[in-house]
């Protein structure tokens, strides 16, 4: 199963862009989609700092960081088109 992350913190509009691309997308591509707000662990403010929105997407096999700031729609498709589950 494919995993979105987006390292967020609250009231950061580009987070809201962010998020409201990648739920508009998710009945297409079937993959889960989670929210981590940065403020709320220190290994994650260690690494994303103010560099918010962070979007990892993940599956059993990879971690990848695909864009961060502002969605990079291309990036994103490209690894959901790349990552999708093959026929059993």
């Amino acid at each position: 199963m494919t995993t979105l992350t987006v390292f967020s913190r609250p009231g950061c509009h580009l987070c809201e862009e962010m998020l409201f691309v990648l739920r508009e997308i998710k009945p297409r591509y079937g993959f889960t989609l989670t929210v981590k707000n940065v403020d709320t662990c220190e290994e994650w403010l260690k690494v994303h700092g103010n560099r918010v929105p962070v979007l990892v997407a993940s599956n059993r096999d990879t971690r990848d960081e695909l864009c961060w700031g502002r969605l990079d729609d291309a990036a994103v498709l490209k690894w959901l088109e790349a990552n999708q589950p093959g026929p059993d």
